[in-house]
Order: structure tokens, then C-alpha cells, then sequence
């Protein structure tokens, strides 16, 4: 077996070339589906404005953000957004997770034990001045509280029912809706924000965000190192096929699929797979190659290859999602899906859903009337074949019957001529 080494300068050159010209094409990783920008191309304002006005909340498939308002106070391990509330609305995010840290009576929005610099008038005033401009739209929000309540003389709902009561206008409401757990057509929430419960209340204020026969929810964000990332987009991915069947049998479920993650990572690199959060930055190894781990991590890209041998590097949910939806053209649903920095091609790419006709499994009621509608589409034809039949057979009952009468006239015809002869001779 014949052994190359350095001593020979001609393929230290190649090995190095190669390495180097691959490593400038593989390093750029700028994709739509991730982005760490203060603004993003994409402009789908009124995107919601295209869709029939019967068609039922939980049955629209919707890019939201994860910690909406979390840019940048704290640092990078807890930053999740780039992008202002305003440009996430215009870029066509519709679902908020908003974090509300009780203190002295008023609501600051919070990560932790973050302040974020903005307080929940301030979110209320940026919701109703977009569906002012858009009221084709509408915009869910989950409100939760976060972090220890200081300086309070009431609970978190009293609170939130003065924010509530101060914007009668603002919020759907759901006195006018039946059952226990409403699904309002997209008619009803036009131009509304609907809220998403997830504090402790007396008082239906919207929809219950802890109601699991209502929401079906994967939001496993806790990492102990960067090597969860495969687990984590394996849950990501088994959610979204779940919502996908739930919707094709006729359930009306929210689905809300987190693509974040954090604690053993930074949010960045789950969404991205960089190895730093720059929009463009190249993606870090996994440090393993195809030589010694074909098949592990088969979802993740295969990089940087020399004589077929390639390292395995990380791939961020994002990216991941963006481009499984993008292949999967069968998928039609993928309900609520929250992510840390979206590009504008994920939030497109998770619109463009909707427009995807929904080729659901029929109802029991629709399969009987299938069936009826055959067996008496078959019933008819036989009765019609039948008829006919019997039409054709009395016919030539009677062609039959014509010709034994003229038969049986031509014998007494001929009779009587006999008779006639044998009277003339007498």
C-alpha cells in the first residue's frame, strides 16, 4: 500500500489547495431561513388578507417569534430577536410570546429576570397602530408571567384585566363564541389580537395556552451542550408531521412547535448551526467526518470534503425546517411554529402553506354521502338497464306475435280459396 506524506511537496500542495478553495466556497453561510439583521426583506403585511373568512383559527399554519421582544439586553445568551416588534409584523410574524414581570401594578416585559426596556402599554400601542393599518390580519399572543412581582396591591389578572378593559376594541373576545374550547373563524379575530392564556385566571380572556386537549405543544428548550441539536430537530420535525395528520383527520388542534433552545447553547446557534450569530457566518463542526460516522446525524450537512471524506457539521432548526418544508411539497400544515432570529424565507416558506390546497382525509359524514350517492347512482342504472330490457323483449314478443297472426291468416286464406274451387265445380 503506497503512503503519501508532506516530504512530497506536490500533494501537500494539492491536499492544501483543495482544502483552502473548499473551505472559501463551504465557510458563507447566508440562508433565508435564519436571520440576525435589524430589518429582513420580506414585506407580507396583509398576507392574511388572501384567505376566506370561514376558515378556522387552528387550521392556519403561522410563523411566530419566540421571546418576541428579547433583543440583545443580556447578551447573546439571552437574545432571540434582532428584528423590532414592527419589523416582525411586516415581515409576517403573527404570533407573539410575550413575558410580563408584575410590578407596581403595570406589566414589564421581561426575559428572566431581564427588563427588557419596553413595558406592555408600549406592545399594546405598536399591536393596535399595525391592525389599525392591516385590519386584515390578526395577531395571537401568548402573555405569561415572568420573573418575582414587586410593589403589586393585586394579582397578575387583575392587572392584565385593566390592559384588557382599557382596550375594549383591541382584543377578540370570546362571549359570543360556544363551547368550551372555541375555534373562531378568521372572520371573528380580523383586525383583533387573541390571546393566548398562560397565567393563572378566574376569567377567559382568550384562549387556554395550557389547555392540552386544545394545544399540543413541543417546546423542549433546555440544552447541556451543542451536540442536543439533533435531538432537538428530530422533536421539531415529529411535531410537524403530527400537526400535519391531526389536521388531514378532521381535528381542530393548535399546534405550537418551538424551534428554540438554550441554557447549554446559545439561541443563535440552535436557530443557525453558526459559530457565531452573524447572518453569514459558517457552521460549526460537529467534529466528526463520514470516514468513522456515515450515518450519524444523517440531516445535518456534509461539508468540506476531500477524497469523498467530509466533515459532518451542525445545521441550525431554522435552516433545517425551512428546507424540509420546501422538499416535503405534500406537507400542508404545520399549524404555530416559533422561532429565535426567522429569515425571510422560513416566514414565507411557513405562509405559503396556507395556499397549499388541504387535501384532508373526509369526514364520516362526507364518506356516507359518497356512498349513498354511489348506491344510488348504481340502483338507478340497474333500474334504467332493466327497463330497457324489458322494453326490448316485448318488442320482439310483439315482432313475434305479427308474424304467427299473418301465418295463421295466409292458412285460413288459403281455406277459403279451397272452399271457393271446390264450390264453383258443383
Amino acid at each position: 500500500m503506497r503512503y503519501y506524506s508532506c516530504s512530497s511537496f506536490s500533494w501537500c500542495a494539492i491536499f492544501y489547495l483543495a482544502s483552502l478553495l473548499h473551505f472559501q466556497v463551504t465557510n458563507c453561510h447566508r440562508t433565508s431561513g435564519y436571520s440576525h439583521e435589524s430589518e429582513i426583506s420580506g414585506e407580507n403585511s396583509k398576507w392574511m388578507s388572501s384567505l376566506p373568512d370561514n376558515v378556522p383559527l387552528s387550521s392556519l399554519s403561522l410563523p411566530g417569534t419566540h421571546e418576541s421582544l428579547s433583543r440583545g439586553h443580556g447578551g447573546a445568551i439571552a437574545e432571540c430577536q434582532t428584528l423590532s416588534l414592527e419589523s416582525q409584523l411586516r415581515a409576517g410574524i403573527r404570533v407573539l410570546d410575550v413575558r410580563c414581570r408584575h410590578i407596581e401594578d403595570s406589566f414589564a416585559i421581561h426575559h428572566g429576570m431581564i427588563f427588557l426596556h419596553i413595558m406592555f402599554g408600549d406592545v399594546l400601542q405598536q399591536l393596535e397602530a399595525f391592525l389599525k393599518n392591516n385590519p386584515s390580519e390578526t395577531i395571537l399572543m401568548r402573555v405569561k408571567e415572568e420573573y418575582e412581582a414587586v410593589n403589586v396591591t393585586g394579582t397578575f389578572e387583575e392587572t392584565f384585566s385593566h390592559y384588557y378593559n382599557e382596550n375594549p376594541t383591541l382584543f377578540w373576545h370570546t362571549d359570543n363564541e360556544t363551547g368550551e374550547r372555541p375555534d373562531p373563524t378568521l372572520r371573528s379575530v380580523r383586525g383583533k389580537v387573541v390571546i393566548l392564556d398562560n397565567f393563572s385566571s378566574t376569567t377567559k380572556y382568550g384562549l387556554n395556552y395550557g389547555d392540552s386537549g386544545q394545544f399540543i405543544i413541543q417546546d423542549d428548550f433546555k440544552f447541556s451542550t451543542n451536540w442536543d441539536l439533533y435531538d432537538k430537530w428530530m422533536k421539531v420535525k415529529d411535531q410537524v408531521r403530527n400537526a400535519d395528520v391531526s389536521r388531514r383527520s378532521g381535528e381542530n388542534k393548535f399546534f405550537l412547535n418551538y424551534l428554540s433552545g438554550s441554557f447549554g447553547s446559545f439561541p443563535y446557534f440552535v436557530a443557525s448551526g453558526h459559530v457565531t450569530s452573524g447572518t453569514g457566518e459558517h457552521r460549526l463542526s460537529t467534529g466528526l467526518t463520514t470516514l468513522t460516522a456515515r450515518d450519524k446525524y444523517p440531516d445535518f450537512p456534509r461539508l468540506d470534503c476531500i477524497l469523498k471524506v467530509c466533515t459532518i457539521s451542525f445545521e441550525g432548526t431554522n435552516v433545517l425546517l425551512m428546507q424540509f418544508l420546501q422538499e416535503r411539497t405534500d406537507m400542508k400544515f404545520v399549524g404555530i411554529i416559533m422561532a429565535d432570529f426567522p429569515g425571510d424565507g422560513l416566514i414565507s416558506t411557513i405562509i405559503s402553506l396556507n395556499n397549499r390546497k388541504l387535501e384532508a382525509s373526509p369526514s364520516l359524514w362526507t364518506i356516507l354521502f359518497i356512498v349513498l350517492s354511489i348506491t344510488v347512482f348504481s340502483l338507478t342504472l340497474i333500474f334504467v338497464l332493466i327497463k330497457a330490457f324489458k322494453i326490448r323483449k316485448n318488442r320482439n314478443n310483439l315482432s313475434e306475435a305479427g308474424i304467427s297472426t299473418q301465418f295463421n291468416v295466409n292458412i285460413v286464406t288459403a281455406r277459403l280459396n279451397e272452399c271457393d274451387m271446390k264450390y264453383q265445380r258443383f
